[in-house]
């Protein structure tokens, strides 16, 4: 109900009274009051609070002015400043640049196509960010948040980029489903998750940010990679869906809270506070493992330059899915090495586990090609089908090799190394040579539980004349020559214990080898193992 309250002024109180019908009349005949209102930007260059520069002249886009009144807006083309900070409905944005200095409410949805830029400082807030086609640049300080529905969609087959400046952050409170064309990219700034952001699709896509996830990482389809950064919410990737992947580059760090499951990569540095890693795990790089982290995987692959480093400090565990004789998950070395610290109580136990994951690997698959469950390598597995075998994986105790360091690693009298590694390379220094030979003549004669760091090359646990013979066939690899390159013969001289050993001259080594497969299928044909660790 309207009331009118008229007073008694100069003039006639007759006249007075007519003049409101005639301006009840004016504000009934503005076609947005009580209702949604369309406002178009002209295309020039000028401030949101011109009232002249939109269609909904005598007002600018402001929820609520006049009265009841709410605006979808339309910039396709010019520059906007904000000089104001209004609310309103909508906002359909292609051609344009929105800068200034006030912020911006959008109650539903935010649509961004073509080639459009943000600018300037303040705050712009979505309920629902809809991104299609071409790009869409932030420059300067401005900040973008979406609190509900969102998605960035293709229309073609062309990549999509959103551009950020290193001071812009892009935030993500609600549901955001990204499936742009394949090879887009959103680069650069700040990407804050909390809420739950969905990769579908099967596409790739690069997220170049400094892309910090404190909500739900979802990757139904195609492969979602993600820039460095800090880490206390949930990745996953569909299971069954072989395309889902999700690929971690630059340094991140995965802190209480953090999960990752399913299939997943990490490309560059990976810090392991607290979380819980499962599925098929691929690190490619320096991985550290801190405090009550758990890694239980299906598949484990160790690729690059990689240490995967569990602190003796740490309570955190590796688990290859399975038992003993029973592996279901895998750990795939490739050319690499994996140093396990166990405490003294503790490393008898470990060893054991260790021991039988690798021969799991190595013959649980088709027979000696280390195709199996368990520990194994790949690379290990190529070089087994060249039909002249130089590789193996070892299993070593840094008891018998006293390093303090391994490939950067600290290391003590009670840690394991399992290395993808030459044959005869009992040290894991990628030589065969005199301090090789020192090593096995330091265990000569060993009958039992001797391991690869120890000169036991066939894998039996003894140290004997069949181990000599395979560091003979090997000698000199990876030596360059000087006092390292000294003849086998003269190198033996220096260990009298280890008695007469036919050797060969360096040209006909190749004599040997043959010599060296049947003494080893001999010791099969006595039931016991042939495997070199």
């Amino acid at each position: 109900m309207l009331s009118l309250y008229v007073f008694r002024a100069r003039g006639s109180l007759n006249a007075k009274l007519a003049a409101i019908p005639l301006a009840l009349a004016a504000v009934a005949a503005f076609p947005g009051y009580a209702q949604a209102a369309s406002s178009i930007w002209n295309g020039t260059t000028g401030n949101w609070s011109d009232a002249s520069r939109w269609t909904s002249n005598p007002f600018f886009p402001n929820n609520g002015t006049p009265i009841g009144t709410t605006y979808d807006v339309t910039i396709s083309a010019g520059n906007v400043m904000r000089d104001v900070s209004p609310t309103i409905q909508s906002l359909t944005f292609f051609n344009g640049t929105l800068s200034g200095t006030g912020t911006l409410s959008i109650l539903s949805t935010f649509s961004v196509s073509q080639d459009s830029t943000l600018g300037g400082t303040g705050a712009i807030t979505t309920n629902a960010l809809a991104l299609a086609n071409f790009s869409l640049t932030m420059q300067d300080s401005v900040s973008l948040t979406a609190t509900g529905t969102s998605t960035w969609s293709a229309v073609d087959a062309f990549p999509q980029f959103v551009q950020l400046s290193p001071t812009n952050t892009f935030t993500n409170s609600g549901t955001f489903t990204l499936s742009p064309a394949d090879n887009s990219a959103w680069n650069g700034g700040i990407f804050s998750n909390s809420g739950t952001l969905i990769k579908s699709g099967n596409t790739s896509l690069f997220v170049a940010s400094n892309f910090n996830n404190s909500g739900t990482v979802s990757v139904q389809g195609g492969t979602l990679t993600l820039n460095f950064g800090t880490h206390s919410g949930a990745f996953s990737t569909s299971p069954g869906v072989p395309s889902a992947a999700l690929i971690f580059t630059g340094t991140n760090t995965f802190n209480a809270g953090a999960s990752v499951t399913g299939n997943a990569t990490f490309a560059d540095a990976a810090d392991l506070n607290n979380s819980v890693l499962s599925g098929s795990l691929n690190f490619m790089a320096a991985t550290t493992v801190n405090g009550t982290s758990t890694l239980n995987t299906s598949k484990l692959s160790i690729g690059g330059t990689t240490t995967l480093n569990i602190p003796v400090a740490s309570t955190g565990t590796l688990t290859i899915e399975g038992s003993t004789n029973a592996w279901t998950g895998q750990l795939d070395l490739k050319s690499n090495a994996m140093v396990v610290r166990p405490t003294a109580a503790n490393k008898a136990t470990a060893l054991a586990t260790l021991q039988n994951q690798v021969n799991f690997g190595h013959n649980n698959g088709t027979a000696g090609a280390w195709t199996g469950l368990g520990i194994t390598s790949s690379t290990v597995a190529a070089n087994a089908t060249t039909g002249a075998a130089t590789l193996t994986v070892a299993l070593a105790d840094n008891a018998d090799l006293k390093y303090t360091s391994f490939r950067g690693a600290t290391v003590d009298a009670n840690s394991l190394i399992v290395a993808t590694v030459h044959l005869a390379d009992a040290n894991l220094d990628n030589k065969v040579d005199s301090f090789d030979l020192n090593l096995l003549a330091a265990h000569w004669q060993q009958l039992s539980g001797a391991l690869w760091s120890a000169g036991d090359f066939n894998g039996d646990g003894r140290v004997d004349s069949f181990d000599l013979n395979i560091l003979a066939a090997n000698w000199q690899f990876g030596v360059g020559g000087g006092a390292l390159g000294a003849s086998f013969e003269a190198a033996l001289a220096q260990f009298p214990q280890l008695g007469a050993v036919a050797v060969p001259e360096p040209g006909s080594l190749a004599v040997l080898v043959p010599a060296v497969l049947w003494l080893v299928r001999r010791r099969r044909g006595r039931g016991e193992a042939a495997r070199p660790r």
